[in-house]
């Protein structure tokens, strides 16, 4: 009786335990969905700046140290808004006449 006794406490210690540590990682979802949709709207920022930088080139991009920003907007000229955040968008263009590459761009979001 005293084993059976131990043996359950043993066990309702452990399952306790168990329970705790699936808990945390219950409340850590809402983190990781917040973290998975920021990476998911600055990865359509890059999208949208490499689109504009390709089909509207900006003078100002052009061997930019700071980058410059990849579009004008009002009020920031790089803030982009998407899914409810907010992400900025610089960019650095590198051109080179007469080169196979002749424009290398540099997109920080």
């Amino acid at each position: 009786m005293v084993l059976a006794i131990i043996f359950l406490t043993v066990v309702s210690v452990l399952m306790v335990a168990l329970v705790e540590w699936v808990g945390a990682d219950l409340r850590n979802t809402s983190s990781f969905t917040a973290a998975q949709s920021f990476q998911s709207t600055a990865n359509s920022a890059a999208e949208i700046a490499l689109q504009n930088v390709r089909y509207n080139f900006m003078a100002p991009t052009l061997n930019a140290s700071p980058p410059a920003p990849c579009w004008t907007t009002s009020p920031s000229p790089s803030l982009l808004s998407l899914n409810n955040q907010s992400v900025d968008a610089w960019c650095s263009t590198a051109w080179t006449t007469g080169a196979t590459q002749s424009r290398t761009v540099t997109i920080s979001v």
